[in-house]
């Protein structure tokens, strides 16, 4: 349609998944398949990448249409409703080489650092953790911190991380253990938007039938690991 573009928000520095890329403009995996969907069903969209925080709020807000990934939580479920799950990610531990952190269970009462308002940050809190919990806008930053030599961990996801990681350059960080959270990553719109709720969930259905959804997903996973999770 030729109506106002509906508008779609995201995160800003979730690189390979939604990012700015060096033209400015919205890149990854999440964005690319939003554009099939919207092409699938014939849906003008228009994307608006800000910190997740703001991408977040905005939608509770509605100010925008839609996220293009939000990782499912029954909390956020009464807040926001989820599209058919299209991709799992797994959040990791980043410690500094040497830090006597090896799994979960040595995280009780450490300083952790975390994304504000991302999956990681709702589980923290919810499993009282610890109350040293150190917030930042983005993983960059949270690696910067680490590796700067202050606090004790930082929680992120582990194929974004390691992306910040390897951009950013710093030798003495690592990832421990087997994932601490898995989470499905969903488009999400505002509550009670069934309208294009139905549209989105139609879309992917059309394009993981075209065959679409694998070739986006090898072109964004192939530098790690073909699988459903990035």
């Amino acid at each position: 349609s030729t109506d106002n573009p509906l508008l779609i928000g995201g995160n800003k520095d979730f690189a390979p998944l939604e990012f700015l890329n060096s033209e400015g403009n919205p890149d990854g995996f999440s964005i690319e398949l939003m554009k099939a969907v919207a092409r699938g069903k014939g849906l003008n969209i228009k994307f608006d990448l800000s910190l997740w925080s703001n991408a977040r709020s905005d939608l509770k807000d509605g100010k925008i249409d839609a996220v293009s990934g939000m990782l499912y939580a029954k909390e956020r479920d009464k807040v926001f409703d989820f599209s058919a799950p299209y991709v799992n990610i797994s959040y990791m531990i980043f410690i500094r080489t040497g830090t006597p952190i090896n799994s979960i269970d040595d995280l009780k009462g450490k300083e952790i650092i975390v994304v504000e308002d991302v999956s990681a940050h709702d589980w923290l809190i919810k499993n009282r953790i610890t109350d040293s919990i150190i917030t930042v806008n983005g993983s960059s930053e949270a690696l910067k911190l680490l590796a700067s030599g202050k606090h004790d961990c930082a929680i992120l996801p582990r194929l974004h991380g390691l992306e910040r990681l390897k951009d950013a350059g710093f030798s003495n960080i690592e990832t421990i253990g087997p994932p601490i959270l898995e989470k499905p990553l969903c488009f999400a719109v505002a509550e009670d938007n069934d309208d294009l709720l139905a549209e989105l969930n139609e879309g992917l259905f059309i394009v993981q039938r075209s065959g679409e959804y694998d070739e986006i997903l090898l072109k964004w996973a192939s530098v790690y690991e073909h699988q459903k999770r990035l």
